[in-house]
């Protein structure tokens, strides 16, 4: 593939009744790269399967490309698989250990989350 023309084509099948087959066209998707597919992407942040929305966070994660996102939203703060689902909320205890890895106060980590909040679907405890 590689053909950034391939993303609008791919995003219909990410209305398929199959989670495998909307999971496997959100990793396509990231795989392009294309910063046009963020809006089909953004949507499958609310998919009915966790899997689906952990590899569309992934996707953005990958497309936006930046490195404070990728620690924040990567489930054990290391910039790598797994990601976090957009269903789970974010605690308090994962703003410290935030915090904590990336020596940054609470207060700013609370921040850093909050204005990428909208972006990801997040939802604070």
């Amino acid at each position: 593939m590689g053909d950034k023309e391939a993303a609008p084509k791919l995003t219909g099948a990410l209305d398929d009744p199959d989670p495998e087959v909307r999971t496997a066209t959100v990793e396509s998707i990231e795989r392009l790269g294309d910063g046009d597919a963020v809006l089909p992407l953004k949507a499958a942040l609310d998919d009915a399967d966790g899997e689906t929305r952990q590899a569309a966070v992934k996707a953005l994660v990958k497309i936006r490309d930046r490195a404070v996102e990728k620690t924040l939203l990567s489930r054990d703060l290391d910039e790598a698989d797994p990601w976090i689902d957009p269903n789970d909320s974010i605690t308090e205890a994962r703003i410290e250990e935030a915090a904590a890895c990336l020596g940054l106060t609470r207060d700013k980590v609370y921040s850093l989350y909050a204005s990428i909040a909208a972006d990801f679907h997040l939802q604070f405890e």
